[in-house]
């Protein structure tokens, strides 16, 4: 093996022990060393963001904070990669960035981020980054109570998402949608998605989306539901929906359930 080829060896390491922090963390880091020794601009963007993911830290609820280290190395990885001309580089360190503006409560600077990043995609047509970056463009513009806004962002994700039968963002965007129902004073509907999307979660066992559920308040939804025979009963309906018709009582904004055709599963 070359000396080129160590780091590409050592980022390898860190990739099968992201979850032993300390572990990735110096792998990464030996990765980050020996890439800025080679001079290689390219290696050095992926390590610096590589390294970035590793140095964040989590809050009382597991959601993921960037540190000052970790925010540094995106903006140096973004820098490379537009220095590169690499447009898919640039998106996905645009879309980290995002994410890390809208943890740290900069909404603002998380939208700017966002916005960028969501141009890319589309030009790139890559439909699965493209939905990550309208779904956190609908969040962020639910949390600033924009909801003119923050539906058709919402279920444009949430069909990207249905066509490329991802669960954990049809899930989120479920999750999102009943939010967005009960800030607009539609609390049954909001009550029948959050109970569909707790469905689908329950089945997929979807941990990423547990810590969506806690920062929308699904709970407290949930609680209202049994202390309001109405409301339990549009939880139960939600419930009961498949996922294809969980999607399709989303996207017709009503929250109200489809009529079953067959019988499927909660989660298929």
């Amino acid at each position: 093996a070359t000396r080129r080829d160590v780091p590409v060896k050592i980022r390898g390491r860190g990739e099968l022990t992201k979850k032993l922090t300390v572990s990735a963390h110096g792998f990464y880091e030996e990765a980050l060393t020996l890439t800025r020794q080679l001079g290689d601009n390219a290696a050095i963007a992926n390590a610096t963001y590589n390294l970035a993911f590793v140095a964040e830290t989590e809050d009382t609820d597991g959601v993921a904070l960037a540190t000052p280290l970790g925010q540094a190395l995106l903006e140096e990885s973004l820098a490379l990669h537009r220095e590169l001309s690499d447009r898919r580089g640039v998106a996905k360190v645009l879309w980290a960035l995002g994410a890390a503006s809208s943890t740290a409560g900069a909404l603002n600077a998380a939208e700017e981020r966002f916005r960028e990043s969501l141009a890319v995609f589309r030009e790139l047509d890559d439909r699965f980054m493209t939905g990550w970056a309208l779904y956190e463009l609908g969040a962020l513009a639910w949390k600033k109570m924009e909801l003119a806004s923050a539906h058709p962002l919402t279920t444009e994700a949430l069909t990207i998402f249905d066509a490329v039968h991802d669960v954990s963002g049809i899930v989120l965007c479920l999750g999102l949608l009943a939010a967005i129902a009960e800030a607009e004073g539609n609390l049954e509907a909001a009550v029948r998605l959050g109970g569909a999307a707790a469905a689908l979660q329950s089945s997929a066992g979807i941990e990423m989306a547990e810590v969506a559920r806690r920062m929308m308040g699904r709970e407290d939804l949930a609680a209202r539901a049994q202390s309001d025979p109405h409301l339990a009963a549009a939880w139960a309906e939600g419930q009961a929906m498949t996922t294809k018709q969980a999607v399709a009582s989303a996207l017709a904004g009503s929250g109200k359930g489809a009529q079953q055709s067959a019988p499927e599963s909660p989660a298929d």
